[in-house]
Order: C-alpha cells, then sequence, then structure tokens
C-alpha cells in the first residue's frame, strides 16, 4: 500500500511539472511575461530595419547620416529606428516617376 501512494505521487509530481512546462510554452515565461521573442520590439536595430525597409545596411546607414529618414533614436552609440515613425515615413514617401 505504501508503495502505491509513493507511486502515485510521483505520478502527480510528474504530470504538474509536465503541465507547468507546456502552460509556459503556451503563455510565456515563469514571471508570467511573455517571452521576448514573442513580443515585436518598438525600437529596431539598423539591419532589421533594413530588411523592413527592403533597403541594404550602407543604404539606410546613409540616409541616417543625412538626416533623411524619421524615428532614429540615439543611446550613446547605439542607434535604434522607431518602427511605427518608419511605417510613417513609408506612408509619406511617393514613388520616383520615370
Amino acid at each position: 500500500m505504501l508503495d502505491d501512494t509513493r507511486f502515485l505521487k510521483r505520478v502527480a509530481h510528474e504530470l504538474l511539472v509536465y503541465l507547468r512546462e507546456e502552460l509556459r510554452r503556451e503563455n510565456g515565461n515563469s514571471n508570467g511575461k511573455r517571452d521576448a521573442e514573442n513580443i515585436d520590439p518598438r525600437l529596431l536595430t539598423v539591419p532589421q530595419a533594413a530588411r523592413m525597409l527592403g533597403r541594404s545596411e550602407r543604404g539606410l546607414w546613409h540616409l541616417i547620416q543625412r538626416n533623411q529618414i524619421s524615428g532614429v533614436v540615439r543611446h550613446g552609440r547605439s542607434v535604434r529606428l522607431d518602427v511605427r515613425r518608419l511605417e510613417g515615413w513609408i506612408r509619406g514617401a511617393t514613388p520616383r516617376r520615370r
């Protein structure tokens, strides 16, 4: 009888651990916060912004240096671009006529 009780407690514990892990995978980490990769960043790095805009990194750096693009956020040596301002910049851009 005692072995059955230990066995059932062990199974219950293993099931609890399994269910907790499954919930964490579905809803986020153990702190109740969503995982960083599930959150869309508000600020993008230059390579990320270049991919979003369909431009080369070098071309984007030229726009940044010439102040021809909005949404640039500088913090020390770090340069980021605000997604919402980039989207507004895209909407405001007019296609070139040939």
